[in-house]
């Protein structure tokens, strides 16, 4: 990692608005797909590769942290019943929960390889 990055992510406040920022640009870019393309994607599609460069780059927690956001904001925003905390559907459910632990196991992948660094 360059020494201009690592000095960034010294900074614990930087790591964890990197979670917030990924996680946001996440859903515009989601909304963008969906709303002004029109194309109908899988949930957890543009969230993916947020929480993977957040591991990678910020951390176990920052990584936890955009996995947790992504959940929450999905549920809430994507998911229906939509603008309600709450799962419709059972498979709803096991995607919200797959995600989960898919986005947790990622953090803790990416937060090995830093330290093996």
């Amino acid at each position: 990692m360059p020494d201009v990055t690592k000095s960034v992510f010294d900074k614990p406040f930087a790591r964890y608005a990197m979670a917030v920022l990924a996680v946001a640009a996440a859903f515009l870019l989601r909304h963008g797909l969906v709303q002004g393309l029109r194309l109908e994607l899988p949930s957890f599609l543009t969230f993916y590769p947020a929480v993977i460069l957040v591991a990678v780059l910020a951390g176990l927690w920052p990584g936890v942290l955009a996995t947790a956001l992504s959940v929450l904001g999905t549920d809430y925003l994507i998911l229906p019943p939509l603008g309600q905390f709450g799962v419709a559907s059972v498979s709803d459910a096991v995607a919200l929960g797959f995600f989960a632990v898919m986005g947790v196991l990622i953090s803790l992948l990416a937060e090995r390889y830093r330290r093996g660094q």
